[in-house]
């Protein structure tokens, strides 16, 4: 866990990764029933769920335009948690 942010109003915490090259951040809603369960898994474990998540969503060898796609329709119906390029 690295550090809190406000969005909107709602505060989420960030999880950076590494995944086929890029640098990644998992952000998770702190009043969400997922963060109670996050906040006690090891983070380098919840880095390899969230590595794992994208090697079946997207496998590997993409370029930046397809990974902002698919990005984009991963965390479009999201509320609670979201990966994202860490750079963006």
């Amino acid at each position: 866990m690295e550090t809190v942010e406000k969005d909107n109003g709602a505060k989420f915490v960030i999880y950076p990764f590494e995944f086929d090259g890029h640098k990644f951040v998992s952000r998770v809603l702190v009043d969400s029933d997922l963060y109670s369960r996050v906040v006690n898994v090891p983070e380098h474990y919840f880095a390899l769920m969230n590595q794992q998540c994208l090697l079946e969503l997207m496998g590997t060898g993409r370029n930046l335009d397809d990974i902002k796609k698919r990005l984009y329709e991963l965390n479009k119906n999201g509320s609670y948690a979201y990966i994202e390029l860490a750079d963006e």
